[in-house]
């Protein structure tokens, strides 16, 4: 570490680069060009810091993104501000240019996540295939900016020849947002920036049991999405954790909290026939993973080494894969019970050998899995019913 800071000492100097300097690093490169928030955008940030807080900016990236750097540099008014370090930096220098960060505006990258865990304050832009539930800064306090439109995040594996989320951030947000932390000591909306009804704009926290949480800053209303994204929440702790027994109420009481906490929930009854329809979804999902533990107990009974169960088996062999196509189409046609399906399928890919009885017994597990799961989300789904069947939560909107 003291290498490290040796090592830029000579720049810091020759740039009067102080100590009590308000600094401001940028990370506008990504690993795809579609996550990249604009150039212009950036350089448009940059400007608005510089101006407002005569802020210096340092321009982290590698030497494969120099000309996006060199196009920020281009763009920007206030080139007197800004430190391009792109490509300049080697791991150890970088750990000690971003300590000198109050703020690091990235993209999300490998260096927004060093940055977090160093301390500095990170606002993460997350857009195309950028999904903040799942790469955001694993730190509390951070804030993240995401597109609030249908398509996004993109589906994995889709490649958009028309990105606009990355037009629907703006520098005037982040800017604001960086201004508002700064006087304020913590992230709020000011009130000039309006509902933004197309952003997303969440703080990085943690939940009781110290797992990451989107805590989202403009109550937006709910939709199907963020019911089954709050029930998950509760879910996968409870069963990859194994624990034994039934949901507790606690987790079923703190569900329904968290939604009215987080989203305006006003007319939340609109979404109430789509919920219920989920549930005869995941009944359906649970007859089929019921089907599938009683053929895999068919496959145990059959008696080993006679030779009189192979064409039973062929059969049930048959009935297995269909039960396991009718899942998966179960998936494909409900994206929000898709986790489950998917869980599924992969515990299942995970069945090695050719030992029959093995197979048989761990395919009787999995189906047990999903007919558990699918149990608990649907007692999920069943407690929002009837916390906000009633509609006594006044007038407002819900989106599908």
């Amino acid at each position: 570490e003291v290498g490290a800071e040796d090592s830029i000492r000579e720049t810091v100097e020759r740039e009067g680069l102080r100590e009590e300097e308000w600094v401001v690093g940028i990370h506008a490169g990504a690993s795809l060009e579609d996550r990249r928030w604009p150039a212009a955008s950036f350089a448009d940030l940059a400007d608005r810091l510089a101006d407002r807080w005569n802020a210096r900016i340092l321009l982290f990236g590698v030497r494969s993104e120099s000309a996006l750097a060199e196009e920020i540099m281009q763009r920007m008014q206030r080139k007197d501000r800004v430190l391009n370090l792109t490509g300049q930096t080697r791991l150890a220098q970088l750990v000690a240019w971003l300590k000198r960060c109050r703020y690091l505006v990235s993209n999300d990258t490998g260096p927004m996540h060093l940055a977090a865990a160093l301390g500095v304050k990170i606002v993460g832009l997350f857009f195309a295939h950028a999904h903040p539930y799942e790469t955001a800064p694993y730190v509390p306090g951070n804030l993240i900016f995401q597109a609030r439109i249908p398509c996004a995040p993109c589906s994995y594996g889709v490649h958009c020849n028309h990105i606009v989320c990355i037009h629907k951030v703006t520098p005037e947000q982040v800017c604001s947002m960086v201004e508002t932390h700064a006087r304020a000591g913590k992230w709020e909306v000011p009130p000039g920036l309006g509902s933004l009804p197309e952003v997303h704009i969440f703080e990085t926290g943690t939940d009781p049991e110290d797992l990451l949480v989107l805590r989202p800053l403009l109550r937006h209303p709910v939709t199907l999405d963020d019911v089954f994204r709050t029930g998950y929440a509760r879910l996968w702790p409870h069963v990859l954790s194994d624990i034994p027994g039934d949901l507790d109420e606690q987790r079923l009481t703190s569900l329904v909290s968290q939604l009215r906490n987080d989203y305006d929930c006003r007319l939340l009854t609109l979404l109430l026939p789509k919920i219920q329809e989920k549930i005869g979804v995941l009944q359906k999902l649970r007859e089929w993973a019921e089907q599938g533990i009683r053929t895999a107990e068919q496959i145990l009974q059959i008696e080993p080494g006679t030779g009189r169960g192979i064409s039973p088996l062929k059969q049930l062999g048959d009935t297995v894969s269909r039960v396991d196509e009718e899942i998966g189409r179960i998936a494909c046609t409900h994206p929000e019970i898709r986790p489950l399906a998917d869980l599924f399928a992969k515990r299942k890919e995970n069945l090695q050998g050719e030992d029959v009885r093995a197979l048989a017994q761990g395919s009787q597990e999995c189906y047990a899995k999903l007919d558990r799961e699918s149990s608990f989300l649907r007692k999920i789904l069943e407690r929002v019913i009837r916390e906000f069947e009633a509609g006594a939560d006044g007038e407002g909107q819900a989106e599908t």
